[in-house]
């Protein structure tokens, strides 16, 4: 099976990050300028990333993410193109812990209790 790509792309900035998913259940960080077409790689992480509920930043600084790994769920806050996190907090059962940039500075999380 061919590597899956996610981008996402930042609002503000010329920007994108890319997570690559091969083989199952490890991803590859990448960020992609789209000015001169560069590229830096990162991290690479071996769990469950969910790209489709992850967000780049407005101005492209930071990947709001959730994961799940080794009997934990977690969203994380992060500088791409490494997963290490700025602030993370725990996921419980099935909730997405859904992230989405409201603006520039402010990325509320919905979470149930």
């Amino acid at each position: 099976m061919p590597a899956r790509l996610h981008i996402i792309a930042a609002k503000e900035a010329p920007i994108a990050v890319i997570i690559r998913r091969k083989p199952s259940k490890v991803f590859h960080i990448i960020v992609w300028n789209l000015l001169d077409d560069s590229m830096i790689h990162g991290s690479w992480f071996q769990g469950k990333l969910f790209p489709l509920s992850s967000e780049v930043s407005w101005d492209g600084k930071y990947l709001a993410y959730n994961a799940s790994g080794q009997g934990t769920n977690w969203t994380g806050i992060c500088q791409p193109p490494f997963l290490k996190t700025v602030v993370e907090w725990n996921r419980y059962g099935s909730d997405s812990g859904i992230v989405h940039w409201r603006d520039s500075d402010h990325l509320p999380v919905h979470q149930r209790r």
